[in-house]
């Protein structure tokens, strides 16, 4: 049999497999989720930048930015808004994390918002945490202590720099401790080095071209709603970065092989 043949069928049998699942599950009364092809719906640049857009991914910016907006009247009652600040960095975490594993198995628009307990969104974001931890604020950590920007401080920023992506996206999809190893993160960039060079350069183009939109759109409106189209700003951007990390490993999913 042609390879081109056993594909085919594989291919088939895959296909005939997921329908009896769809089946199954509506028996169940369980409605069967989306399957994900990686296929843009427009040009790349263009759609990556619309992410956020789906009915999922604007009720979850609605939420993160709703949250935010009631910080002031919460904080009247300081232990009120302490709360609260948990409550906005749980859901925030939890829904970017679900934004990069959702484009890691081929989604290109934001999934629904999620609608777990707060157990379950601390026992995700408290491993986001450690990766915060351990691979972003060590520069930050060493400036406060001795303000001296020496050659430990810019070693420590390449730290970030080469680790901090690999770290989010790896934790992400093992949702597990083996993703704060180093060596585990240094083999990953290794074997995907220039690909993770070109998603390190994406990242800071986004980032700047999404600053540069959102500060421009917010000099256009009166300072009340500057507030709330920086805020929007704020969040739209985070969803967008995340996708462009889940992305990465979407497109180098043979290469790293963790799972999905």
């Amino acid at each position: 049999m042609a390879p081109s043949e056993r594909a085919r069928l594989a291919a088939a049998h895959v296909s005939a497999a997921e329908q009896d699942d769809d089946v199954l599950l509506a028996s169940l009364g369980i409605e069967p989720q989306p399957r994900h092809t990686g296929q843009r719906q427009t040009v790349w640049p263009l759609d990556i930048l619309l992410y956020p857009t789906s009915r999922g991914g604007l009720t979850t910016l609605a939420i993160m930015i709703g949250l935010t907006l009631l910080l002031p009247v919460f904080s009247v009652i300081w232990i009120m808004g302490w709360v609260l600040w948990g409550v906005i960095v749980l859901y925030a975490g939890w829904a970017l994390a679900e934004c990069v594993y959702d484009s890691a198995i081929g989604g290109v628009r934001a999934p629904a918002a999620p609608t777990v307990g707060l157990g379950e969104m601390w026992s995700r974001v408290s491993y986001f945490i450690a990766v915060y931890v351990l691979y972003l604020f060590p520069p930050g950590i060493y400036y406060l202590f001795t303000r001296e920007m020496d050659l430990v401080f810019y070693g420590l920023t390449a730290w970030t720099i080469v680790f901090f992506p690999m770290g989010l996206i790896a934790m992400a999809i093992m949702d597990s401790t083996t993703a704060l190893n180093p060596f585990v993160l240094l083999w990953a960039i290794l074997r995907t080095f220039v690909s993770y060079v070109a998603l390190l350069i994406l990242l800071v183009g986004v980032t700047i071209l999404m600053n540069f939109v959102w500060a421009a759109l917010t000099n256009l409106v009166p300072s009340v709603l500057g507030i709330l189209v920086a805020l929007a700003g704020t969040y739209y951007t985070a969803m967008v970065q995340a996708h462009v990390l889940g992305r990465f490993y979407w497109r180098n999913r043979e290469r790293l092989d963790w799972g999905v």
